[in-house]
C-alpha cells in the first residue's frame, strides 16, 4: 500500500514541476529550477525496505508462530500428567481401602499409569494447531476436569456442583474454574500422601508437580451426563481391580503354602474360582489384562505341581488373555515334561483337539509350533524326542487324529532335527513314515533330500551321495540356487572328513556341472597339497581352472600365495618384493598391500592411549596395552593390567591370557604356579586354553617335570598339545636315556596332530631317526625311510631332517666298525640313510624352481590384469562417447585363455632342463 501512495505522490509532482518550468522564460532561471525541483523530488522520494529488514520481520512470524505450538504442545503434555496422577492416586486408594496399604501396596509399585518418554521431555517438533486438535485438547480438559471433581469414592465434590450451579458467564466462571483448579490439586495430594512416607515418595512429589499445572475445563450442558459415566466407569476400574488384587493376594497365599507344605485342596480351587470369574467379566484394560497373565502363569506352575485336574481349567481361562498361545503352552508343556506326566499330556490333547479350541489348535499346528522352539528351550535334541515320544504315547496320531499335511510338517520337523543332531536310527524311522504319507512329496522334498544328502556325506557314503544327487536332478524341480547350496555343504563336509587329494576332481565337477562359485579355502587347500610336493605343473593347472571359473585373486588371494612361496619354496623377502614390483608394473591397482612378511600392526615406540586402563572400553584396549608393555619387556606391568581387565568384568580373550601367562614366566619373581592358575581359572569359565597352555608346558618341561605325565594331564583335560610340545617332550626324552619313552611320544603326536602319519612333520621325523638309530632298531628306522623317500615333500628337503640324517649316519658307521658282527645289519641302514639324504636334496627347492614359479604366476595373473585394463579403458572410451554397452558380453576373455596357456609349455622347458642338468 506504501508504495501505490508513493506512486501517486512523485506522478502529482511531476505535474506540477511541468507547469512551473512553462511559467519561466529565461534559460538560466529554468536551469535553477530544474536543480531545485530535482533535489525536492530526491528528497520526497520514499526509502524502499532493504533485505535485511524483510528478513527479520519474517524471523518475528516464524519466532511468534513456534512459541504458539511450543506452548499448546506443553499444555497438552502436562495435562497428560495430570491424568495419569488421578489414575495412579485413584487405583493406591482402591487398594488401600480394600485390602490394606501394607499388605497390597507392594505389588502395585510398578503397576503404576506409565506417564510414556516423551511427557517428560521437551517434544522434538509442533503439528498445526488444527481445529480437531483444539476440539480434542477441549474434550481432554473437560474430561480431567469432571475426573478431578470426583473423590475417593467415585461421587463429586461440593466444590465442583457449586461450580456447577454458577455456570453463567464472566466473574462467576472464573470463579468456579479456579476453585475446580485447586481443587483437583488437593484431590491428588489427598489420595496420594497416606502412602508417601512408606512405599512411593517419587509418586506424591509427581502428583504435587502436576497439581499445580493449569487446567482449563469447559463448562457445557453435557458436563453433567459426562460426569455421570466417568462415575459409572471409575466403579467398574475398582471392581476389576479389586478382583485382580484378590486374584494376587491368593496366588501368594498359595505360593507361601506351598514353600511350607500347607497347600490344600480348597485354596487351590478358591483361586482357580477367582481366576474363572475374572475371565468371564472380560477385562479390556491392557493393564489389567497383563497382572491377570501374570498371575494365571504362577496359578498354572502351582497345579502343575500340586493338583494337575486343576490344570485344564487355569489353562481355559488364561486362554482368552493371550493373543499368541505358544505364549501359554510353551512353558506349560515344559513343566509337565519335566514331571513326565504322561496323562496330564493326554488331557491337555483332548483338551486342545476339542472343537471349541479350533482357534488355539489350528489343526494340530500348535504341536508344530512347540517341537520347533523346543530344542532352544530343552537345550538338546534328545529331550525333544523324548518330548515326542510323550505326545505319541498320549495319543497324537492316533486317538488325537490330525490331518495329513499337518503329520507331514511334523514328522518332517523331527527329521530335520534328527539329521542335525546325528540321531540316524531315528531320522530312518521318521522318515519310513513321511515316505507312507505322501511319498512323492518326500522325493520332490529338495530342502530335505538335501539334508539326508549332507548327512550321507559326513558319513562317508559318498556313492549313496552320488546316486542322490542325479535323483535329485532327475525330479526337475530343484532349484539351481537350492543345489548350489547343497553342493557347498558337501564340500564342507568333504573337506572336514577327507584328505584334499580328491578335492581337486569333485570341485571340477562341481564347477562344470552346478556352476558353484569357488571358496578360497578351497582353492588353497588344493594349490597347498601341490606345492608342498612341489608340483609346479598340477598346480598352476588348477590356478589356471579356477581364474576361468570365475574366481577372484584379490589382496588376500595374493598375500596367501606369498605365503605359500616362503613355505613351499623357500622365497626370501627380495624374491616376493620382486614378484610384488611385476604385479604392480602389470597392474598398479592390482594389489595395494606389502608384500612383507610382518605386515601385521607394527607396534611403535609411542605408549598406546590404552596404556590408561581407565580409558577401557573393550577387550581390544586391554589387549593393545599388554602388547605394548610385552614388546617393552615390562611383564611386571603386563601382569598388573591383565589383573585389571579380570577386575573391570569385561570379557578376557585367550590372546590376553596368553600374554599374561607369558610375564608370569618372564618377569623376575615369576613362578609356573602363577601362570598355571590363570590357565585353570580361565578353563573354568569355558575357554580355550591352547594357545596359553603352549608356553607352561614348555616352561615345565626346562624345569624338569616329567614329559609323559605333563602331556597326558593336558589330554585328559581336553586340550590340544601344539607339535613344538611333543618336540621338546621328545627331545628331553631322549636327553635322559628313554629312548622308547622318545618313540612313544613321537607316536603320540602322530596320532593327536598327524592323522595317524608318523611322518607328518621334519621335527617328528628327526627325533623317530635319533630314537630308532640310539636304540639301534634298524627295522623300525628302514620302514620310516622308506617311507620317507616315496615321495617328495616339502619339509623332507630341510635342515632339521638332513642333520639328523647326517648323525644317524655318523652313529651307524661307528657301530659297523666297532661291532663286526652285525656288520651287515650296520651296512644296510647305512645305505637306506644314504638313500634319504639323497632324497633331502631332491625335495629342496632350487632357484630354478623360484623362477619358473614367478613366470608361472605372472601368465596366469597377467590375463586377468589385462581383460580388468581393457574394460577400464572400454568404460572411459563409453562414458566419452555418451554410450553404454555390456561389457560382459565381450569376446576377450576366450582369447586371453587361449593366450595364457603357453605357461605349461615352459614349465615343462624348466623341469627338463633341470633333468638334463641332473643327467650332466
Amino acid at each position: 500500500m506504501p508504495l501505490f501512495l508513493s506512486s501517486n505522490q512523485n506522478h502529482t509532482c511531476t505535474t506540477s514541476h511541468a507547469l512551473v518550468l512553462a511559467q519561466s522564460a529565461d534559460p538560466e532561471i529554468q536551469q535553477q529550477q530544474k536543480l531545485q525541483l530535482w533535489a525536492v523530488d530526491m528528497a520526497s522520494t520514499p526509502p524502499v525496505p532493504s533485505k535485511a529488514a524483510l528478513n527479520a520481520l519474517r524471523g518475528v512470524l516464524l519466532t511468534t508462530s513456534c512459541s504458539v505450538a511450543f506452548l499448546a504442545e506443553e499444555r497438552r503434555r502436562r495435562l497428560k500428567i495430570a491424568r495419569a496422577a488421578i489414575d495412579n492416586a485413584r487405583k493406591l486408594h482402591t487398594v488401600k481401602s480394600n485390602r490394606g496399604a501394607v499388605a497390597l501396596s507392594e505389588s502395585w509399585d510398578d503397576r503404576l499409569a506409565d506417564l510414556g518418554g516423551d511427557v517428560l521431555s521437551l517434544p522434538a517438533g509442533s503439528r498445526p494447531r488444527s481445529s480437531f486438535r483444539r476440539r480434542r485438547r477441549g474434550d481432554a480438559s473437560t474430561l480431567l476436569a469432571n475426573e478431578s471433581g470426583l473423590d475417593a469414592n467415585g461421587g463429586a465434590s461440593s466444590d465442583q456442583l457449586e461450580a456447577q450451579r454458577g455456570g453463567s458467564a464472566g466473574v462467576e466462571q472464573r470463579d468456579g474454574e479456579g476453585a475446580q483448579i485447586s481443587n483437583f490439586g488437593l484431590d491428588a495430594v489427598k489420595l496420594i500422601l497416606p502412602l508417601a512416607d512408606s512405599r512411593l515418595p517419587d509418586l506424591s512429589i509427581m502428583s504435587l508437580a502436576a497439581s499445580t499445572l493449569p487446567i482449563f475445563p469447559h463448562n457445557t450442558k453435557e458436563t453433567g451426563a459426562h460426569k455421570v459415566g466417568n462415575g459409572v466407569e471409575s466403579r467398574v476400574k475398582v471392581t476389576e481391580m479389586d478382583k485382580v488384587a484378590r486374584l494376587e493376594q491368593l496366588v501368594k497365599e498359595l505360593e507361601m503354602s506351598q514353600s511350607s507344605r500347607t497347600l490344600t485342596a480348597e485354596m487351590v480351587d478358591a483361586a482357580v474360582a477367582e481366576l474363572e470369574n475374572i475371565s468371564t467379566s472380560k477385562p479390556t484394560t491392557p493393564g489389567v489384562s497383563s497382572l491377570v497373565k501374570s498371575s494365571g502363569l504362577r496359578l498354572l506352575r502351582l497345579t502343575v505341581n500340586s493338583d494337575t485336574t486343576k490344570t485344564i481349567n487355569v489353562l481355559a481361562a488364561l486362554f482368552p488373555h493371550f493373543k499368541d498361545s505358544l505364549q501359554l503352552l510353551s512353558p506349560l508343556t515344559k513343566w509337565l515334561w519335566e514331571k513326565k506326566d504322561k496323562k496330564e499330556f493326554e488331557r491337555l490333547l483332548q483338551f486342545l483337539s476339542d472343537t471349541k479350541q479350533s482357534r488355539f489348535w489350528m489343526q494340530g499346528m500348535t504341536i508344530y509350533r512347540v517341537l520347533s522352539g523346543f530344542d532352544e528351550v530343552l537345550g538338546s535334541f534328545k529331550d525333544v524326542k523324548h518330548l515326542y515320544r510323550l505326545l505319541q504315547s498320549a495319543g497324537l496320531y492316533q486317538a488325537i487324529a490330525v490331518p495329513s499335511n499337518i503329520e507331514y510338517k511334523i514328522r518332517r520337523l523331527m527329521v530335520s532335527k534328527a539329521l542335525k543332531a546325528g540321531d540316524d536310527a531315528f531320522a530312518q524311522e521318521e522318515m519310513g513314515h513321511l515316505l507312507n504319507l505322501d511319498a512323492d512329496a518326500a522325493r520332490a522334498d529338495v530342502k530335505l533330500q538335501s539334508r539326508l544328502i549332507v548327512r550321507e556325506a559326513a558319513l562317508g557314503h559318498w556313492e549313496a551321495v552320488r546316486k542322490s544327487i542325479e535323483a535329485l536332478e532327475d525330479a526337475g524341480n530343484a532349484k539351481p540356487s537350492d543345489l548350489r547350496y547343497m553342493i557347498g555343504k558337501i564340500t564342507d563336509v568333504f573337506v572336514q572328513t577327507c584328505s584334499s587329494e580328491g578335492l581337486e576332481a569333485l570341485l571340477r565337477r562341481f564347477v562344470r556341472s552346478y556352476n558353484i562359485p569357488l571358496r578360497s579355502r578351497w582353492v588353497n587347500l588344493v594349490l597347498d597339497q601341490y606345492a608342498s610336493r612341489h608340483d609346479l605343473d598340477s598346480m598352476f593347472s588348477w590356478l589356471q581352472f579356477c581364474r576361468d571359473a570365475g574366481f577372484k585373486m584379490d589382496d588376500s588371494f595374493v598375500q596367501r600365495f606369498y605365503a605359500g612361496c616362503r613355505k613351499y619354496w623357500s622365497f626370501s623377502n627380495k624374491h616376493i618384493t620382486n614378484l610384488h614390483q611385476t604385479l604392480r608394473e602389470l597392474a598398479p591397482a592390482a594389489s595395494k598391500l606389502t608384500p612383507s612378511k610382518f605386515a601385521g600392526k607394527v607396534l611403535n615406540d609411542a605408549p598406546p592411549a590404552s596404556l590408561d586402563s581407565d580409558r577401557w572400553v573393550s577387550e581390544a584396549d586391554a589387549f593393545e596395552c599388554m602388547e605394548w608393555l610385552s614388546a617393552q619387556n615390562d611383564w611386571d606391568r603386563v601382569c598388573e593390567a591383565y589383573s585389571r581387565l579380570l577386575s573391570s568384568g569385561m570379557n578376557i580373550s585367550v590372546r590376553c591370557l596368553r600374554l599374561a601367562v607369558l610375564g608370569h614366566l618372564k618377569r623376575p619373581n615369576g613362578s609356573i604356579d602363577a601362570a598355571a592358575a590363570l590357565i585353570d581359572d580361565a578353563r573354568g569359565r569355558g575357554y580355550d586354553v591352547t594357545e596359553a597352555l603352549t608356553p607352561l608346558l614348555l616352561a615345565r618341561l626346562e624345569n624338569g617335570d616329567d614329559a609323559g605325565e605333563l602331556i597326558k594331564q593336558a589330554l585328559r583335560r581336553g586340550s590340544r598339545v601344539h607339535d613344538s610340545v611333543y618336540n621338546k617332550a621328545a627331545q628331553m626324552l631322549s636327553a635322559k636315556g628313554d629312548l622308547h619313552g622318545a618313540a612313544t611320544m613321537c607316536e603320540v603326536a602322530a596320532r593327536e596332530n598327524g592323522n595317524g602319519e608318523l611322518l607328518y612333520s621334519e621335527y617328528n621325523f628327526s627325533n623317530l631317526v635319533f630314537a630308532y638309530t640310539g636304540s639301534a632298531s634298524y627295522g623300525a628306522l628302514k620302514s620310516i625311510l622308506a617311507k620317507f623317500t616315496s615321495e617328495v615333500q616339502w619339509w623332507r628337503g630341510s635342515r632339521a631332517c638332513k642333520e639328523s640324517i647326517k648323525l644317524a649316519m655318523k652313529t651307524t658307521a661307528m657301530r659297523a666298525v666297532v661291532d663286526a658282527r652285525d656288520k651287515n645289519d650296520h651296512r644296510d641302514a647305512l645305505f637306506k640313510l644314504d638313500e634319504a639324504l639323497i632324497h633331502v636334496k631332491k625335495c629342496r627347492s632350487t632357484r630354478e624352481d623360484r623362477r619358473a614359479v614367478t613366470e608361472a604366476f605372472i601368465r596366469v595373473v597377467r590375463p586377468a590384469v589385462a581383460e580388468g585394463e581393457q574394460q577400464q579403458q572400454q568404460q572411459q572410451q563409453d562414458a566419452a562417447d555418451g554410450r553404454r554397452v555390456n561389457l560382459g558380453t565381450g569376446e576377450e576373455p576366450a582369447l586371453e585363455m587361449a593366450e595364457a596357456k603357453p605357461f605349461q609349455r615352459s614349465v615343462m622347458g624348466v623341469r627338463q632342463g633341470l633333468a638334463a642338468v641332473g643327467e650332466a
